[in-house]
């Protein structure tokens, strides 16, 4: 069984209760595996060293790739977690999970610069652990490609004080993309 060093796996922290039950049925050696849809691996497109160099954060966990259940990759990588999701219906996809978890009215703060439709959400945490270790999320489509990226906040600070950090992190995803 493969566990994570973490409590949230993405996207922020509105899969987790998908996941953690998931993950160790779906769990593999796939840190490089495409996705279902064809998509490229997530752990390919982000790393532990990223999100140190943005964030100053220093965690040491291996990073970890599984196969999203509508097709595509999630990588959790230390600080942050990153969701690929491939083809013509990616986006709607996305959308399906945050209504599946009711995150779908969560306001969305749109940035530019970042990708297409880019936007950034703040979650409401809804549990203890999502209080004590809150995420930003940040969404962006690249051509058939949408991506999301939760990247941890620093404690006892503003979660949107990730944003910085989180647009830096996406744009260096986007720009590994195929």
């Amino acid at each position: 069984m493969v566990t994570t060093a973490r409590s949230f796996i993405v996207p922020a922290a509105l899969a987790a209760p998908l996941l953690l039950v998931a993950a160790p049925a779906i769990a593999q050696d796939t840190k490089f595996a495409r996705g279902s849809d064809g998509g490229p691996p997530a752990c390919s497109l982000i790393q532990g060293a990223d999100v140190q160099k943005v964030t100053g954060a220093r965690r040491s966990f291996p990073s970890e790739q599984y196969p999203y259940p509508q097709g595509g990759t999630i990588c959790s990588v230390p600080g942050a977690e990153l969701v690929v999701l491939n083809g013509a219906d990616s986006g709607k996809r996305f959308d399906k999970l945050l209504e599946s978890l009711r995150r779908q009215d969560e306001p969305r703060k749109s940035i530019s610069g970042v990708g297409e439709r880019a936007y950034a959400m703040y979650p409401k945490p809804k549990t203890s652990v999502q209080r004590e270790h809150p995420q930003g999320l940040i969404v962006a489509q690249r051509g058939p490609y949408v991506v999301s990226l939760a990247v941890d906040a620093e404690p006892g600070k503003p979660v949107e004080s990730i944003e910085p950090a989180m647009v830096s992190l996406m744009k260096t995803v986007l720009a590994r993309l195929p």
